[in-house]
């Protein structure tokens, strides 16, 4: 259940232990990520976020924190199961017989990037 709505849920309920309880896990790990501290402090950590590709990808990095502190994060099964996209680079040199003693001779060479394979 997504923060903003269990907090409402429980504070409509007046069960206040239920409600600290929820706020501990996200406490303890605002301690050790200067992102969701700041998250909590604002108070944006009850709200929907909007977050910059680079704002995302800090929050993603720290999900393992966030899980060990008793957070429990859904993230997409891409991230989670390779990490970051793997870049690759191919050098091939001499790929081909020279025609000669040449411009050819001396620039026989092939480069290939490839991201996952692409």
């Amino acid at each position: 259940m997504p923060l903003g709505k269990a907090v409402k849920e429980h504070a409509a309920a007046s069960r206040k232990d239920s409600l600290l309880a929820l706020l501990v896990p996200i406490q303890r790990a605002a301690a050790a990520s200067p992102f969701l501290k700041e998250l909590v402090d604002s108070n944006r950590v009850f709200q929907p976020q909007a977050w910059t590709p680079a704002e995302a990808h800090r929050f993603l990095k720290e999900v393992p924190l966030y899980e060990a502190h008793g957070i429990f994060v859904r993230v997409p099964d891409w991230w989670s199961r390779r990490g970051p996209p793997r870049l690759a680079v191919a050098v091939t040199v001499g790929g081909r017989e020279p025609a000669g003693l040449g411009l050819e001779a001396l620039l026989d060479f092939s480069v290939e990037v490839s991201l996952e394979g692409e």
